[in-house]
């Protein structure tokens, strides 16, 4: 689904996404993408070319990224990535060099991520604060100017037993 106000492109259901030519009329259009739990996989491809694209949210089911799946997304800054394990080679050439994601700290894909040389945000609800849970993010969290993020409220809505949140730093376009 495509909400053409939010720019938003929503895809649900079960298995792999792969390239879809319908998508090439609103590749353009396209700021968010979110891909939610049953989606197993991106395929080869599948959003080469979204030069809009400045976020991707993958639920917690999605382990596997094809080659180019997001290949000269020029824009994209962010990408969440829930799962544990992640295989994603070469999925993000000629992208922005600010590109950072979000991941489990400690998961596969945190180490996977990091050991490619991405920056990675860890996040955890392993601390507590007066007695309840606290959504903390251990890296760099970083907020670009001019550029609406999705990321810590839908972590928020997946970690909904969090009553805080807690930011070891925050940067904003570069600047701490």
């Amino acid at each position: 689904a495509f909400d053409e106000i939010s720019e938003t492109l929503t895809i649900s259901g079960t298995g792999e996404i792969s390239k879809y030519s319908n998508w090439n009329d609103i590749a353009s259009a396209v700021t968010y993408v979110e891909i939610g739990n049953g989606i197993t996989a991106v395929g080869e491809g599948a959003f080469n070319g979204f030069t809009a694209l400045k976020e991707v949210y993958l639920a917690e089911s999605v382990s596997e990224l094809g080659a180019d799946a997001f290949k000269e997304c020029s824009k994209l800054a962010i990408v969440t990535a829930l799962s544990d394990a992640l295989s994603f080679s070469n999925a993000f050439l000629g992208n922005d060099s600010r590109l950072f994601f979000v991941a489990k700290a400690g998961s596969g894909a945190y180490t996977a991520l990091k050991s490619a040389g991405f920056t990675v945000n860890g996040i955890s609800t392993d601390k507590e604060k007066d007695g309840h849970k606290v959504l903390s993010f251990d890296g760099k969290t970083t907020i670009y100017k001019n550029l609406d993020y999705n990321y810590i409220s839908n972590l928020i809505t997946e970690n909904s037993d969090a009553h805080y949140l807690y930011f070891d730093k925050i940067t904003f376009d570069g600047i701490a």
